[in-house]
């Protein structure tokens, strides 16, 4: 079993993609070099092409990020989107999107979460302190998301890394199967209020619900949220 001074040195890092205050200004900058070595790699894999911008990064509205000690182990990001505007349709992230897949999306609410750059460390995907990672990461979303008043979340997975069977276990719903970006299938998906869950595996959700409750955030975030819930 996994020691509470263990889990104490696991933080979850809730920043601003831009601007970050200078108290999380360490935290900001690894969390940006984790992201980008990462994303770097994917797209040689992907396309032969190393180029890699901070845009995708600093047009966040939220960088959600995982550390041991001070070592970024995972990241992800958050994105408030509000489809009655046109501008949310034309966002180059909903390019492969169909109308019906959007409608689904925000059949409760046109305001949604969009969680992008599902990111782990290379150096850590088999695991910190015996953790399984990707869950570890994926739960974390999970309870972000159930602290908002949005309704649905959406994200954009590969499934030949496995991330959308850990999505599933997670309570997500297709809202389209199969599809290709970037030359590797994908899934788009859902996460509704009503049916989200955390980990089933009892260590998994003891570690992130620790991790929340000592969640390290920002005045700025928080307002941001305030506004756009």
């Amino acid at each position: 079993m996994l020691s509470e001074s263990d889990m104490n040195r696991m933080r979850l890092i809730l920043m601003p993609g831009k601007s970050p205050p200078p108290h999380l200004d360490e935290y900001y900058l690894k969390a940006y070099e984790c992201w980008r070595q990462v994303w770097k790699d994917t797209f040689v894999e992907l396309n032969g092409n190393d180029q890699i911008y901070s845009d995708d990064f600093v047009r966040q509205d939220e960088v959600c990020a995982i550390f041991l000690d001070d070592i970024c182990l995972a990241t992800t990001f958050f994105n408030w989107v509000d489809f009655r505007f046109p501008t949310a349709q034309d966002d180059s992230y909903f390019k492969v999107w169909t109308i019906d897949a959007i409608a689904k999306l925000t059949k409760h609410n046109p305001v949604v979460l969009v969680c992008s750059y599902f990111t782990l460390n290379l150096k850590c995907r088999r695991g910190a302190l015996g953790l399984n990672m990707k869950e570890i990461l994926l739960s974390a979303i999970v309870r972000r998301f159930q602290d908002t008043d949005v309704r649905s979340m959406t994200g954009t997975v590969r499934n030949n890394r496995g991330v959308n069977t850990v999505c599933y276990r997670h309570g997500a719903e297709p809202l389209e199967k199969d599809l290709t970006l970037h030359g590797v299938e994908v899934d788009l998906l859902a996460f509704y209020q009503e049916t989200v869950s955390l980990s089933s595996d009892p260590v998994v959700a003891k570690v992130v619900n620790h991790m929340w409750d000592r969640r390290i955030t920002s005045k700025d975030v928080s307002e941001h949220l305030r506004r756009v819930a």
